[in-house]
């Protein structure tokens, strides 16, 4: 921080100082940008212990949209230490999905929640077909049954080309 003075009579001044500001109890979190459906992938969950003093935290976490492997454990945090932990998770459905965790030690409690986007598991998948019709001309194509409703999309573009008729006279 800098602070800057001027008095009534043009004296001036400044002075600099540093400082850090973190909470006795802490934690967070370290989860991938996305998930895709049906990815398998760890989750790892940080408790800093700030004081001076051992403490007893109990690590809790939650999800909406995923499956996960935690449950609530005890840890001993040494004083001014960080202890990880690590939890599997499974994306499940959906285009949005919620991880949480806190820690509780005493008096002291943190507590942190993310949005995890979700994507759904797809295929781009790209047909052509070219001929030649005098009337009319039937396509026969299919969907999946599981496939995600709000991301299909089939689109049929028909474009006239001479060329077509070029071919044939040759």
């Amino acid at each position: 921080v800098t602070v800057r003075a001027v008095s009534a009579d043009t004296r001036g001044g400044q002075a600099r100082a540093n400082f850090e500001v973190n909470k006795p109890l802490m934690v967070r979190l370290d989860l991938p940008r996305f998930a895709t459906q049906g990815d398998h992938f760890r989750i790892s969950a940080y408790v800093h212990n700030e004081t001076d003093r051992e403490l007893s935290v109990t690590l809790d976490s939650w999800t909406r949209g995923l499956r996960l492997d935690a449950r609530k454990e005890q840890l001993a945090v040494q004083p001014h230490k960080v202890v990880r932990r690590d939890w599997w998770a499974t994306a499940i459905s959906g285009t949005r999905a919620t991880i949480g965790a806190s820690a509780v030690a005493a008096a002291l409690n943190d507590a942190v929640e993310f949005p995890l986007p979700l994507n759904p598991f797809t295929k781009t998948q790209f047909d052509a077909w070219s001929g030649q019709t005098e009337d009319r001309a039937q396509l026969i194509s299919s969907i999946r049954d599981d496939a995600a409703a709000d991301r299909t999309q089939l689109t049929v573009a028909v474009a006239p080309s001479i060329a077509s008729s070029l071919f044939s006279s040759l």
